[in-house]
């Protein structure tokens, strides 16, 4: 972002691919990420032939899968019905999720990532990377809309750590 070098997309968009592969679920965080990305000014990152690279190859590490997973008649949706269906997991209310990420981070923890998230909203000095607080809070919503383990959000983390930790 700082030099204007597009060249990380391709990083990008193979770490993404790959991630997806590994858990589909990361499709909501990429989700996230680009509505964040929208949001703010830094949507110009997304209008350049870097960009499009990195989210091509995105798609072309990702689309075995997908095309396995359409022809065998969409499994994992077909696992996650079965699961909500039997009531194997729990459905956290939006307090009692919130609640969770703070437990599951440690409570004190708060004190360097809750600063990061204001940090990353609120401060002038954090205008350009402003993208990765809406990415939070977007993908924070997401997953309690839709009933997410509370762990699964847990590797988000990091990106507020850092934050709190500039803060």
């Amino acid at each position: 972002m700082r030099n204007g070098d597009g060249r990380w997309w391709l990083l990008f968009g193979a770490a993404a691919g790959l991630g997806v592969l590994n858990k589909p679920s990361m499709t909501f965080f990429l989700l996230s990420l680009l509505a964040a990305l929208l949001l703010t000014p830094q949507r110009r990152l997304l209008w350049s032939r870097w960009a499009a690279a990195g989210v091509a190859l995105l798609v072309l590490l990702a689309l075995p899968n997908l095309l396995w997973q359409m022809h065998h008649h969409w499994p994992t949706l077909e696992f996650l019905r079965n699961g909500q269906a039997q009531h194997k997991n729990i459905a956290l209310s939006p307090p009692a999720f919130l609640g969770t990420q703070i437990l599951n981070m440690q409570p004190t923890t708060i004190l360097i990532w809750g600063a990061g998230l204001v940090w990353l909203l609120r401060n002038p000095l954090a205008k350009s990377w402003r993208w990765l607080g809406w990415m939070f809070l977007i993908f924070l919503a997401v997953m309690m809309a839709l009933h997410a383990k509370d762990y699964y959000f847990g590797p988000v983390y990091p990106v507020l750590f850092a934050a709190g930790g500039v803060a």
